[in-house]
């Protein structure tokens, strides 16, 4: 990229990386190796909505994601439950009051029927 462009820019993410607030989980009891925290929850203004899945070797990302959310001082609001999949990747949200939410292996209809419970006023 040519001088000037946006490899030149600033980061400002790299300063705030390190910013008082920001929680760093380096390892977890559950063995994991790596979490997504986008995929296993959703974090409103009343808490974390923890969501569920749709793959199975998944599902302890949700609990190790859940303490970590805990113990930073947010609050569980709501948590999916069987039948109901949903994984943060298939939501998108347009503003405060307005989720997407895409249906398909990983998120099915009951998850999105138990978004809609969790969050009556989206």
């Amino acid at each position: 990229m040519a001088r000037g462009g946006l490899a030149s820019r600033p980061r400002p993410w790299a300063a705030r990386r390190r910013a008082p607030g920001v929680v760093s989980e380096t390892s977890s009891e559950s063995g994991l190796d790596g979490v997504y925290p986008y995929d296993p929850a959703l974090v409103t203004r009343d808490g974390a909505l923890l969501l569920r899945p749709g793959k199975d070797s998944r599902l302890s990302e949700v609990e190790a994601l859940g303490q970590a959310l805990n113990q930073a001082g947010v609050p569980t609001a709501a948590r999916m439950e069987p039948p109901a999949t949903v994984d943060g990747g298939d939501t998108c949200w347009l503003d405060e009051r307005t989720l997407l939410v895409g249906l398909g292996y990983r998120t099915n209809e009951a998850g999105a029927a138990a978004l809609r419970a969790a969050l009556p006023d989206v």
